[in-house]
C-alpha cells in the first residue's frame, strides 16, 4: 500500500468514527463517497433499466411490426397495383375501402394495447368481486383452494398473492392474473382477457378484411391491364400459335410487374384469409362465452353450443350483447 492510499484509508476510518477534526479531511471524504457510486445501487438501477426496456419491447415491438407490415402492404398495393385498375374510379373505391378498414383496425389495435385486460388486483365489487374474499385467509401453495357460498372454487396465486376466481389465470409475461384469461398476444403487446377481448376480435377481423382487398385489387389489375403486362389474355380460348404467343406474354409478365402482383396476391390471400378466419373464430368464442385457453389449453374443454350459446336464443341476448360490446374499459397500468 503506497502513501496516498494509506492516507485515504486513514481519512475514511477517521470519518467513519467521527475523529476527523480537519474540515478539509471531512470534505475530501464526503466528496469521495458522493463520487463513488454504491455497487448495490448500481445493480438496482441496471436491473430496473433492464426490466423497463424489456417491458417496453414486449409492449410495443409487436404493434410496431403490425404497423410496418400493414403500411408496407398497403403502400406497395397503392403504388404498383391500384394504378393498373380501370376505370380509375374503381381503383380509388377499392383503395378507400382498404384505407377505412385499416384505420379502424389500427384503432382497435391501440384500444387492445392500452386497455386493461381485467387485472385481478384492480377487481372491484362493482365488477362482481365477492365480499367473502376479504375474510379468506391467505394461501400457501398454488394448489390451495377455497369454496365460496355460491359454489365457486377459488385458487391461490403464489405470485400475485391473491385468490383467483374461476376462469382467471396468471400470465407469466405480464406477471399478473387476469379475469377470463384468453391468451397473451405478442402482436398486440398485451394479454387478452375479459375487458379487451372484444377489441382484439374486432382488430383481427378488420385487419384481415383490409388486407383482403389486396388480392381483389391484384385480380382487377390482372383482368384489366393491357396484354404484355399481365396474362389476362390466357383466360380466353387460344390454340396453336396464338397460345404460344400468349404463353410468351405470360413469361414476360412474370418477370416484370406481374411477379410483384402475384407475390402480393399470394401473401395477402394466405395471411389475410387466416386473419379473417381467426377473427370470426374469436367473435364466435366471445359470443359463446368461451376462451382460447379453455378450448385449446392444457385443460381444454369441449364446446357445448347448446349450453354456451343458449342465452343468444333466449330473451337475454340483448343484455348479453350489451355486456360484451359496452363492458367497462380502464387504462392498463402494467
Amino acid at each position: 500500500m503506497d502513501g496516498d492510499e494509506a492516507e485515504r484509508v486513514d481519512e475514511e476510518v477517521a470519518l467513519i468514527h467521527g475523529e476527523a477534526d480537519d474540515a478539509d479531511t471531512r470534505k475530501r471524504g464526503f466528496r469521495r463517497r458522493a463520487s463513488a457510486p454504491s455497487s448495490a445501487l448500481a445493480d438496482e438501477v441496471a436491473e430496473g433499466w433492464h426490466e423497463w426496456s424489456e417491458r417496453l419491447l414486449m409492449r410495443f415491438c409487436g404493434p410496431l411490426c403490425v404497423l410496418g407490415l400493414t403500411g408496407g402492404t398497403i403502400a406497395a398495393c397503392n403504388r404498383f397495383v391500384t394504378p393498373s385498375i380501370s376505370p380509375p374510379e374503381l381503383g380509388a373505391l377499392v383503395e378507400t375501402v382498404r384505407a377505412v378498414f385499416a384505420l379502424v383496425a389500427l384503432g382497435f389495435l391501440v384500444a387492445v394495447n392500452c386497455a386493461d385486460p381485467g387485472s385481478l388486483c384492480r377487481w372491484t365489487a362493482a365488477e362482481g368481486r365477492p365480499d367473502e374474499l376479504d375474510a379468506l385467509p391467505q394461501g400457501r401453495t398454488r394448489t390451495d383452494e377455497a369454496t365460496l357460498t355460491n359454489g365457486d372454487v377459488y385458487r391461490w396465486c403464489t405470485t400475485c398473492r391473491l385468490w383467483r376466481p374461476p376462469r382467471a389465470s396468471h400470465c407469466a409475461q405480464c406477471e399478473r392474473c387476469f379475469l377470463r384469461y384468453d391468451h397473451h398476444c405478442p402482436w398486440v403487446g398485451n394479454c387478452i382477457g375479459a375487458l379487451n377481448h372484444r377489441f382484439f376480435a374486432s382488430f383481427v377481423l378488420f385487419i384481415g378484411i383490409a388486407g383482403g382487398t389486396v388480392p381483389v385489387s391484384t385480380w382487377l389489375a390482372f383482368m384489366q391491364a393491357p396484354p404484355g403486362v399481365v396474362p389476362h389474355a390466357l383466360l380466353g380460348h387460344a390454340t396453336g400459335s396464338a397460345l404460344a404467343t400468349r404463353a410468351a406474354q405470360l413469361t414476360l409478365s412474370l418477370t416484370s410487374s406481374g411477379a410483384l402482383m402475384g407475390f402480393l396476391a399470394l401473401c395477402s390471400t394466405c395471411y389475410c384469409g387466416t386473419l379473417v378466419c381467426f377473427g370470426l373464430a374469436s367473435w364466435t368464442m366471445l359470443l359463446c362465452d368461451t376462451t382460447t385457453k379453455e378450448r385449446f389449453g392444457h385443460e381444454k374443454q369441449e364446446l357445448d353450443c347448446e349450453e354456451t350459446c343458449s342465452h343468444m336464443r333466449s330473451g337475454e341476448w340483448q343484455r348479453e350483447m350489451g355486456a360484451i360490446l359496452c363492458g367497462p374499459v380502464r387504462r392498463r397500468d402494467h
